[in-house]
């Protein structure tokens, strides 16, 4: 599983049993890390020489990746405070 997630899991390497776990029970969370793979490798493609529009691209897709961390981050957060409980 983790192999599938690369980015999710060196964004947050602290927590990843709590990804996993996540992952392993929750179709919704892999699908919004999923989306946040395809955003990052998107990002990551985009070259000034290839990319028209590059900075507007390239900012949109970092606003993009930051709000799906935020998101993620908050789904992590929600495990960790229920397990703790």
């Amino acid at each position: 599983m983790p192999s599938h997630y690369p980015n999710v899991f060196a964004r947050f390497p602290e927590h990843w049993r709590a990804v996993r776990q996540r992952l392993e029970a929750d179709a919704t969370f892999a699908e919004l890390c999923a989306d946040y793979e395809t955003c990052v490798v998107h990002l990551h493609s985009l070259s000034p020489a290839t990319t028209p529009d590059f900075e507007r691209e390239a900012a949109e897709y970092r606003e993009t990746a930051r709000e799906l961390e935020l998101e993620i981050g908050r789904v992590i957060a929600d495990l960790r405070q229920r397990l703790a409980h």
